[in-house]
């Protein structure tokens, strides 16, 4: 029992995948007051991808450089006081890699090929 409680994370994992084009991404993540309203319009739009009390309001906390992929990954605190990773649709989770670079290899084993 102690060893699956070590290795279960507390802290859980919060990104909120964000719908958007990479050009429109890349123009709009280093100005806080347009990404501040492309994020707002997503929410309208799909408030699913976020948690349940973003609409209570939420502030931006950083950006950071993503090592693995060279993008500006901004980060907000929500109003419980939780941080949140906000990445683009178009990078895969954990920023593995570009979502076009796996389609193909994804659909494949859909297919049931190993």
């Amino acid at each position: 029992m102690a060893e699956l409680l070590a290795t279960r994370s507390s802290r859980g994992h919060r990104t909120i995948c964000l719908p958007i084009a990479e050009a429109a991404y890349r123009r709009i993540v280093s100005i806080p007051s347009e990404f501040r309203h492309a994020l707002d319009d997503c929410f309208r739009q799909s408030p699913e991808l976020f948690p349940a009390n973003f609409a209570h309001g939420y502030q931006f906390k950083d950006v950071r450089m993503s090592a693995k992929r060279g993008v500006l990954i901004r980060r907000l605190i929500l109003s419980d006081g939780r941080a949140s990773s906000l990445r683009p649709s178009f990078l895969m989770p954990y920023l593995t890699a570009r979502t076009e670079d796996v389609e193909g290899p994804l659909f494949v084993r859909t297919c049931g090929v190993p």
